[in-house]
């Protein structure tokens, strides 16, 4: 006589909640906060969450009170780009998901011109100063300056360290 052995373990769900910044500027880091919760409202400890934003995954583990916190880099500036949080489940737990999204915005500049001197007319001056960003003052290379002197634009771009200099007729 043979006898089998059937057993069903059904798995318990899950709920995740995640929370983040509603905007950010671009090449910034953004820290997406959250929990993982049994369906008794407790945490799920050590837990892997995967967090998905701008087609790239990041991930961390969940606390002992199933709380968890991930950096993640902006680098695409838009509306409304979506942030996935997952927790794909395992052999106790279903999976589960929840998507926010945040608005990354450009990074503001600041233009500093070095004052000139007084010129005589007809002769050239030099316009010089530092591009930068309007927060961190960090300097923006490799960036087009334009100076205009109705009714010409000269262009220019910025050095490593966010330096420009172009060389202008002083008009009449």
């Amino acid at each position: 006589m043979t006898s089998a052995q059937t057993s069903m373990f059904v798995k318990e769900e899950t709920g995740i909640t995640a929370e983040g910044p509603i905007s950010a500027t671009v090449n910034s880091t953004i820290t997406i906060n959250g929990t993982l919760m049994d369906a008794s409202d407790n945490g799920i400890a050590n837990a892997t969450i995967t967090v998905v934003f701008e087609g790239k995954d990041y991930t961390t583990t969940t606390n002992g009170d199933g709380k968890f916190t991930c950096d993640i880099m902006t680098t695409t500036v838009g509306d409304n780009i979506p942030v996935t949080v997952r927790y794909d489940g395992n052999d106790t737990y279903m999976a589960s998901s929840e998507i926010i999204s945040v608005d990354v915005e450009k990074l503001g500049s600041e233009l500093t011109l070095n004052p000139v001197n007084n010129t005589d007319i007809n002769s050239t001056v030099d316009v010089s100063g530092l591009l930068s960003e309007e927060y961190t003052q960090k300097a923006i290379a490799n960036s087009t300056v334009t100076i205009k002197v109705d009714p010409i634009s000269y262009n220019t771009l910025t050095d490593d360290n966010g330096n420009f200099k172009v060389t202008i007729k002083a008009a009449a």
